[in-house]
């Protein structure tokens, strides 16, 4: 059976590396605890490297050669297999795998001699070149049935996988003192395109008797490009009296304030954007935590009696009510055991034996 431990192993990312966490981030690291080499290729300028001392894991900032699709693809392909050939030279040798979750460069994967490749497709519209990517991959893996339907019409080998989960650890972070009984947290990038602000505003005004934590970055981070807008609704966040704003912090200390809320929260815009919010990363780790969890429509959690899900504003008014009236019984022990096991289920480490048995499949 193919095994990650002990491969060379470079992973391509559109996003760069900081405090904030997503699914590449959490792969490379669990590569490099499993046992891998894993270089870990982050936008930006230079070729400046950060080393892990205690893991075989290093960020490389590359920013490469930008607007290839827009010429012919043999120029493109020629120059894309010598911005290979650099990293090569700068990493110390060839690559045994090659995971690319970032459509936008590099996505001539045949120019990575010898290695296999995967494109792991995790966020709907990082689809730049996906005909050439998916083609040119080994194995396609995708987080939403609507990605994989995408990816099966340029490359038959595209599957399925859920996202990935870290354990929580045993840290002890207080949550910041609020003035009322009810704790109710959403964690996440507050600049991110696909949140409801009409319902985050409208849930505030309506529910005075609830703390609303809000954990999440406001601006700058790794996680936010310059150019997306700043949502009006998220500047007088700070003017409610039941809002408390912690900005980003580690997710040692996100488990901890999980563990310390009675309610968590996603409340995205699922009729504008309802591919790009089919599945959310922090599902996961809300679920982990056990506490129950009030959606907007979230597809791929459809029918698993996991999350208390609206299916417009008006239903998520009246779910969130009749949760925070009833919230121990929704937090009861059967409930919440149920959402951790099926968390627990779902670990990077876990995915990566998932991923491996598909290789093994395909090189069959």
């Amino acid at each position: 059976m193919f095994s990650f431990r002990n491969k060379r192993i470079l992973i391509i990312s559109p996003e760069g590396w900081g405090r904030s966490f997503l699914s590449k981030h959490h792969y490379a690291q669990t590569l490099a605890e499993s046992g891998a080499e894993v270089w870990f290729l982050a936008p930006g300028n230079g070729h400046e490297m950060k080393p892990f001392p205690n893991l075989k894991l290093t960020v490389l900032f590359h920013e490469g050669t930008r607007g290839l699709r827009h010429i012919p693809r043999f120029l493109a392909h020629r120059m894309m297999r010598r911005e290979a050939r650099q990293i090569e030279s700068i990493t110390g040798g060839r690559f045994d795998v090659v995971w690319s979750f970032d459509s936008s460069r590099l996505f001539d994967l045949s120019v990575f001699d010898g290695a296999f490749r995967i494109y792991h497709m995790v966020d709907e519209r990082n689809d730049f070149n996906l005909s050439v990517i998916a083609s040119t991959a080994d194995i396609c893996l995708a987080v939403t049935s609507s990605m994989v339907s995408r990816l099966s019409v340029h490359n038959r080998r595209s599957y399925f996988v859920q996202h990935g989960h870290i354990p929580g650890s045993d840290v002890d972070v207080a949550l910041p003192a609020g003035k009322n009984k009810i704790r109710a947290l959403y964690a996440g990038n507050l600049r991110m395109q696909f949140l409801d602000w009409e319902l985050i505003g409208k849930v505030v005004r309506s529910f005075p008797d609830v703390d609303f934590y809000f954990v999440g970055s406001r601006g700058g981070g790794n996680m936010n490009p310059g150019d997306w807008p700043v949502h009006p609704e998220m500047l007088r966040l700070h003017e409610y009296p039941n809002v408390i704003l912690t900005g980003e912090v580690d997710y040692a200390a996100l488990n901890s304030f999980m563990q310390q809320s009675d309610i968590l929260l996603l409340m995205y815009d699922a009729k504008r954007f309802p591919d790009e919010v089919a599945n959310s990363h922090k599902i996961l780790s809300y679920l982990s935590s056990g506490k129950v969890v009030v959606a907007t429509y979230t597809r791929e959690y459809d029918g698993m009696g996991l999350l208390e899900m609206a299916t417009d504003q008006e239903s998520y008014m009246s779910i969130l009510k009749e949760v925070a009236d009833n919230k121990d019984a929704y937090n009861n022990p059967a409930l919440m055991s149920k959402r951790m096991s099926y968390a627990n289920e779902h670990t990077y480490m876990k995915q990566l034996t998932r991923i491996e048995e598909l290789i093994s499949k395909v090189k069959s």
